[in-house]
């Protein structure tokens, strides 16, 4: 999925979900802010990110949930992480202000 600030992509996020440990594990790529945005790019070094498996953070997650429900626990991960670029924390916000969890 692509992180988005003010409708402008930003960043990409990889996921994985493993469903008998009930849990996502994700990585993030982000685009400087002078930097071109590529969605190519970005993905692969996501991708690449997450299988190489390092820092890969994970976020528990039902096992019968949904694709909404797994990307809601990552944004909200992606927003309270101390280490999360700005860029990404405020598109997670945005994304959590848009899609409120009923």
């Amino acid at each position: 999925m692509y992180l988005q600030v003010n409708g402008k992509r930003v960043g990409c996020v990889a996921v994985q979900v493993d469903r008998e440990r009930n849990v996502a594990r994700y990585q993030t790529s982000v685009a400087h802010p002078s930097d071109a945005f590529s969605k190519e790019r970005a993905r692969l070094i996501a991708g690449d990110r997450l299988l190489a498996g390092r820092h890969v953070s994970e976020v528990p997650v039902a096992n019968t949930a949904t694709a909404f429900h797994i990307t809601s626990a990552i944004m909200n991960d992606l927003f309270t992480s101390k280490t999360t670029p700005a860029r990404a924390r405020k598109a997670a916000r945005e994304w959590l202000d848009a899609n409120p969890v009923v």
